[in-house]
């Protein structure tokens, strides 16, 4: 199953995450593993020329947006005996 999601934008994540679609997915898994591997490097200028929101969205995919992945993974799988979360970073 995919899903088309801009992982730089929290506000929509979120509201991804207050859906159904995840809890459904991980209905009756036992097993489950998360890998959070997207990540950016960017802004890469000097300070004062990077702007608020460059520097905003990747926090959101570098930070925010994992946490919130793996909270939302933990909450919506309470029945699993196994869940694993790989975070991946650069």
């Amino acid at each position: 199953t995919q899903v088309g999601l801009d992982l730089c934008d929290a506000q929509a994540l979120a509201a991804w995450l207050a859906g159904d679609t995840l809890h459904n997915f991980l209905a009756g898994c036992d097993s489950i593993l998360l890998i959070n591997n997207a990540g950016t490097l960017g802004p890469v200028q000097p300070l004062g020329a990077q702007g608020a929101l460059p520097i905003a969205r990747a926090l959101v995919l570098d930070v925010a947006a994992p946490l919130m992945l793996a909270d939302a993974l933990v909450a919506a799988s309470p029945q699993a005996h196994e869940r694993r979360i790989l975070h991946v970073s650069s």
